[in-house]
């Protein structure tokens, strides 16, 4: 079974004609392995093994350590190579002004960040308004990003209550939803 995308869908079988049913012998019945060896070629084998490590041509590695993939030259190169590529306002995760981050972790943790998110939650009866789920865990979500403007912050027009799901759905795509969640709370 395949849902509307052609994805298989967990926990149903593609052909109920050819599915297990109740009674019949499974295919691997009986069997031992994925090879089926003769007494012959255990013997054979297990004699080679043996005589293997007798003479020493088998025998135990101590202090084994795998190879190196690189030399000590390519290493060095490697190193060289990507000085400075990676570091600083190159890197992925590089943030060009701290104090906004800072500050917006500061503000959560003063007593009127408190008082806005029990004004919020008390106005929408501590219910998520987006799936109307109560008694879990909820969160203030700013309709208008706090990144696009600071001075909605405290404006209680301009927060809604979500449970933590419906709030991740919300993530980097707060766009789609200030229109939904603006006519919300105006009602």
């Amino acid at each position: 079974m395949r849902n509307e995308k052609g994805q298989f869908i967990k926990g149903t079988n593609p052909s109920p004609k050819t599915q297990f049913k109740k009674g019949m012998t499974p295919y691997n019945k009986g069997k031992k392995g994925l090879i089926k060896h003769s007494e012959e070629w255990k013997r054979k084998t297990s004699e080679r093994l043996k005589q293997q490590w007798a003479t020493g041509e088998r025998r135990v590695v101590e202090n084994f350590k795998p190879l190196s993939k690189h030399s000590e030259e390519t290493k060095r190169k490697i190193s060289e190579n990507s000085k400075g590529k990676h570091s600083g306002s190159l890197a992925w995760n590089w943030i060009e002004d701290r104090t906004i981050v800072l500050e917006k972790h500061r503000l959560r943790g003063t007593q009127e960040w408190k008082n806005w998110r029990m004004a919020v939650f008390e106005r929408d009866k501590y219910t998520c308004q987006e799936c109307n789920a109560m008694g879990v865990y909820l969160e203030p979500h700013h309709i208008t990003p706090i990144r696009s403007d600071m001075s909605k912050l405290f404006d209680i027009t301009n927060g809604i209550t979500l449970c933590r799901p419906c709030h991740q759905k919300t993530v980097w795509k707060e766009s789609d939803f200030v229109e939904k969640y603006s006519l919300l709370v105006a009602a």
